[in-house]
C-alpha cells in the first residue's frame, strides 16, 4: 500500500521550490479566511485525495494504484471578481508549470496523467474570494 504523505510532500517540496509570494500548507484546514490569501499572490493547500487499488498481473503482491491529491488554489481581489478571476488564473497557470515540470511529484508517484479543475467563488461585502482545486490523476505501484 502507498503512504499518502510522501506524495504530498513531494508535492509541497515541488511547489515551495519552484513558487514564491504564495502561502502554503499541506493537509491543514481548508482556508476560510481571505485575509491570508490577500497578503501575498494567494494561498495553496495540498491534500490527500481518493486513492484506488487494483491487481496488477506482474506479480501477486503488486497493486497498481490510482492516487488523486488535490491543490486547491486561492486568490483575493478588493476590486473586483474579475480582478480576482485574472489572479486566480495567474496563480493556477504558476502551479500547473510547477506539476507539470515535476510529473513523478518529486519520484513520488510513476507518473502523473491529468488533471480536473474546479472552480469556486465567495464574494463578500468588498472581498471577491475565488478558488481553484485542481485534482491530479496519478499512477503508483504499490
Amino acid at each position: 500500500m502507498i503512504n499518502y504523505s510522501d506524495i504530498t510532500k513531494g508535492i509541497e517540496t515541488i511547489l515551495r521550490n519552484n513558487l514564491s509570494g504564495y502561502t502554503i500548507t499541506r493537509n491543514d484546514k481548508r482556508l476560510d479566511n481571505p485575509s491570508v490569501a490577500a497578503k501575498n499572490k494567494g494561498w495553496i493547500g495540498i491534500y490527500r485525495g481518493p486513492v484506488n487499488y487494483d491487481a496488477h498481473a506482474i506479480g501477486a503482491r503488486v497493486w497498481k494504484c490510482t492516487a488523486r491529491p488535490i491543490v486547491e488554489v486561492q486568490a483575493v481581489s478588493m476590486k473586483s471578481g474579475a480582478d480576482a478571476e485574472d489572479k486566480l488564473e495567474s496563480a493556477v497557470d504558476e502551479v500547473m508549470e510547477c506539476l507539470n515540470s515535476n510529473r513523478t511529484l518529486n519520484s513520488t508517484v510513476l507518473m502523473s496523467m491529468g488533471y480536473e479543475i474546479r472552480y469556486e467563488f465567495n464574494a463578500d461585502t468588498d472581498v471577491w474570494y475565488h478558488s481553484a482545486i485542481i485534482t491530479i490523476t496519478a499512477e503508483v505501484r504499490a
